[in-house]
């Protein structure tokens, strides 16, 4: 209670500050008792002296982040590190979790590298997961992937499955499934096994894009069977397809499997019975559904039956239906169906009446209204029906650029409504470059990237304004390699860019000012090359007055020619001489006096004298031009004091000099070669080199040993370390990743070939001495096993090759890399270096079932 008195009175801190209330905050978080009792308690704590320690703070921080006041935890963790309580894996997990709630996942990242930094113990895996969830979140896939990137590129922990299914849904989000499925074959590869999950998101994904055929490899591939979800994905896109054959044998696979389709299942075949007119095969699917399978439909499947009838011009029926829909719990109307109906009246009756049905029966929402405004303006310009020829003055377009009282989430779902009731209106590359604009201007990243990749969907072709706002989207994010490919694809599919003058030059539109803006507007800035580049795309298309705005910009910024560029420009005979005159001030030294002097005589042969466009309008005050910059001032002294330094005084003096220095030096070098002939037993003959050895299998110290003892690696599930006894006083460690396909169990006591002389590796942690001889398929892996009779340390031999092993293999000599590529299993199971057997002098070394195997 003296605590609360003095807050009130401001003794200790001021209310707002105690609770938190900073620009996150709501009412709704002081209201609480619970959270009141709680700062209190927290600010009692922060005043004791000395200090309590971090566990104790740390209760108070999870039960603020159970009821959901990311905003104050947060605050209260600032309060903590400002009075120096030290940071724990407790306090750093909570708000690392907090930001991701709060959409600022990149503050969560800063915690993480702090922890990183101090040596703290978090679960790396927990907190590397949260992160890359919520730039998903956050429609930041590109920040997601570069978090995952240096997760396995540095090998900061092991990804699991929960890692991998986060990533694969935000790159499936962004409708980029053939990355996907290759993050499938690495998780595979790197032995997290993915689930059933992992492959219903892949699966779906292709679905949506209708890539139905790679849908099915997928399908394939799985090993254990698919679930209701799997189907209704795959049904989905083939009804989509109008390959109704199909779909009629993946609803006889699915009650083969006795996996009864659900209501999404139906609603898929109802919606596109309906959207290709077929009210009466849609009905009859109804009717089993009530029938056969006793399921209610819901609101989805009578939103469609009214969509088919609108689309008909069937008004009556489609009211019949909504009156239907009061009766039902199942079925409410919803906004779609205000929607679906609102269309219809538009589009087969007018506006007006439209109007009078919004006023009565729905509840106002964004789309709707939208909707009816829109086609109110649109009545008075043309028939409603006529919606194929698309106007660049039509009321969708002025709808789908915020403004007003239209928000960029409004734009979207009326785009997407208009996306799901097929309506000509979105088939015009025109929308798209609105919508993908604006997210960009929104900061969605990830919706452009998909509108970008359902264009292609759709069958269109992105036109240069599409190709120039996503190249200057992925500049803006850092993505250079991305913006770099996605102007390769421009050139490829846009084939007629180069081949008039209003359209590409050398890799950029010819209209470079537009370029320029456009990257300045997503806050890339220019660099010499840019400029260069746009310079050069001008001058070949005589844009001058385009020209004069980039050259003020370039000078603006400080840039001048590269040689590249001051070389096209003095030989090309084409340019007029204003040109010319443009560029002058921008010559690089060198090329300065040259085309000055062409600059004059092309002057002298027209009798102009001055120049047509000032050079007050373009170049700043004060700059400077004809002169070097600073280093190449620079260079040109230490080229003028080189020569200078090597011939000062006598040259007599200079040569003796440099006599006695080569001397020096090459007297080094033989006392150098005689120490290392000493060293390795040579004789000291002048020219004496080392011999390369052969590399010959007898290099490799191969040896029986037995498994004495087998655990998992502590920081790598999918490793195995063992105990190996291969002859020697201590067996040797080894760390296994291929074993992953052997039980632990038929690893103890078992007899294997060890390679002994391979560079010791450090793998998590734990150095490796030795490597396991095993032979392994694309999904099996088997050991090399000597006979029975085998001693353990014998070495095993080949024929042929009786010479002594290596005490290491040197990797940069590559000799295992050589000689693997010959160990293979025959057709015997024999283990076998190209035709010589794995030998011991009990027998030869064979494998239990893999043949033609490769040995490593």
């Amino acid at each position: 209670m003296a605590i609360l008195l003095k807050l009130k009175k401001g003794t200790l801190f001021p209310p707002r500050n105690l609770l938190g209330l900073g620009r996150f905050h709501s009412n709704s978080e002081i209201q609480s008792p619970d959270l009141s009792a709680a700062l209190c308690s927290f600010e009692e704590m922060l005043h004791t002296r000395p200090l309590p320690s971090s566990s104790r703070f740390t209760p108070l921080l999870d039960f603020v982040t159970k009821i959901k006041c990311f905003s104050c935890s947060i605050d209260c963790f600032k309060q903590m590190r400002a009075v120096g309580v030290p940071l724990n894996k407790h306090s750093a997990s909570i708000v690392i979790k907090c930001y991701s709630h709060l959409y600022h996942t990149q503050s969560g990242l800063t915690v993480l590298a702090c922890c990183l930094k101090h040596g703290i113990p978090l679960d790396h895996t927990w907190a590397y997961n949260t992160l890359i969830r919520g730039f998903i979140f956050e429609d930041k896939t590109h920040e997601a992937e570069r978090v995952f990137k240096n997760l396995i590129r540095h090998r900061l922990c092991e990804p699991d499955l929960v890692t991998y299914n986060t990533m694969i849904t935000g790159l499936c989000k962004i409708g980029d499934a053939l990355t996907a499925v290759s993050l499938l074959r690495l998780m595979d590869g790197r032995g997290c096994k993915p689930n059933l999950d992992t492959y219903n998101i892949i699966i779906d994904s292709l679905c949506k894009d209708l890539m139905v055929d790679e849908a099915f490899k997928l399908l394939k591939r799985m090993d254990f069977p698919p679930d209701v979800v799997t189907y209704n994905s795959l049904v989905s896109a083939l009804c989509q397809l109008d390959r109704w054959d199909d779909v009629s044998r993946m609803m006889k696979q699915m009650e083969d499997v006795s996996i009864s389709p659900d209501i999404k299942t139906f609603n898929a075949i109802v919606d596109a019975l309906c959207k290709r007119g077929s009210m009466e095969e849609a009905e009859a699917v109804v009717d089993i559904i009530y029938d056969n399978f006793h399921m209610d439909v819901d609101t989805a499947t009578v939103n469609s039956l009214i969509f088919g009838h609108c689309l008909q011009g069937d008004m009556a029926n489609a009211r019949e239906l909504l009156n239907e829909m009061h009766y039902s719990a199942a079925t409410r109307p919803n906004a779609d169906t205000c929607s679906i109906l609102l269309l219809g009246y538009c589009r087969h009756v007018n506006p007006f009446k439209a109007s009078l049905f919004y006023s009565l029966v729905t509840k106002p929402n964004k789309v709707a209204r939208n909707i009816l405004e829109m086609e109110h303006r649109f009545f008075s310009m043309q028939s409603v029906h006529d919606l194929l020829d698309f106007p660049m003055d039509h009321p969708y377009v002025s709808f789908l650029q915020p403004g007003g009282n239209n928000t960029y989430e409004d734009a979207l779902a009326l785009f997407r409504f208009m996306e799901a009731n097929r309506s000509n209106l979105n088939s015009h590359v025109k929308v798209y470059n609105i919508l993908i604009d604006g997210a960009l201007k929104c900061d969605k990243f990830d919706t452009a990237r998909r509108l970008f990749h359902d264009l292609f969907v759709q069958g269109l072709q992105p036109d240069v304004q599409t190709y120039t706002i996503m190249i200057a989207g992925f500049c803006h994010r850092g993505l250079l390699r991305d913006a770099n490919k996605l102007r390769f694809l421009m050139d490829k599919s846009i084939p007629d860019l180069n081949s008039n003058n209003n359209t590409r030059s050398h890799g950029l539109l010819v209209d470079p000012l537009h370029w320029y803006n456009c990257i300045e507007l997503y806050g890339c800035k220019s660099n010499g090359a840019t400029f260069n580049l746009l310079v050069r795309a001008l001058v070949r298309n005589y844009k001058v007055d385009n020209l004069k705005k980039i050259l003020k910009k370039m000078a603006e910024a400080g840039f001048e020619l590269d040689p590249s560029s001051a070389e096209m420009v003095r030989y090309d005979r084409k340019l007029s001489l204003e040109v010319l005159e443009l560029l002058v001030p921008f010559m690089p030294y060198d090329h300065y006096a040259k085309l000055l002097d062409v600059v004059r005589a092309m002057k002298d042969e027209s009798g102009e004298k001055g120049a047509r466009t000032p050079l007050r309008e373009i170049l700043p005050a004060g700059r400077k031009i004809g002169i070097p910059n600073t280093w190449l001032l620079e260079l040109m002294k230490e080229e003028v004091e080189f020569p200078r330094n090597k011939c000062a005084g006598s040259q007599a003096v200079n040569e003796e000099a440099e006599a006695k220095k080569l001397t020096e030096k090459l007297d080094d070098k033989s006392g150098e070669k005689e120490q290392a002939a000493k060293s390795a037993g040579e004789p000291k003959t002048k020219g004496a080199t080392a011999v390369e050895k052969e590399v010959t299998i007898d290099r490799l110290d191969i040896r029986v040993g037995v498994i004495k003892e087998v655990q998992k690696h502590p920081d790598a599930d999918s490793l195995y370390v063992e105990k190996i006894d291969v002859g020697e006083e201590e067996p040797r460690t080894v760390v296994s990743g291929r074993l992953k396909y052997i039980p632990v169990e038929e690893m103890q006591n078992r007899k294997v070939c060890v390679l002994c002389n391979p560079k010791p590796a450090t793998m998590r942690g734990i150095k490796s001495q030795a490597m396991v001889l095993c032979a392994s398929t694309s999904d099996k892996v088997e050991f090399v096993e000597p006979p029975e009779g085998a001693a353990v340390g014998e070495r095993v031999t080949f024929p042929g090759f009786d010479g002594e092993p290596d005490d290491v293999l040197n990797p940069k000599k590559k000799v295992w890399e050589t000689l693997q590529v010959d160990l293979h299993s025959d057709k015997n199971l024999v283990a076998c270096y190209k035709d010589l057997p794995f030998t011991t002098s009990a027998g030869v070394c064979k494998v239990s079932s893999i043949s033609d195997g490769s040995i490593r």
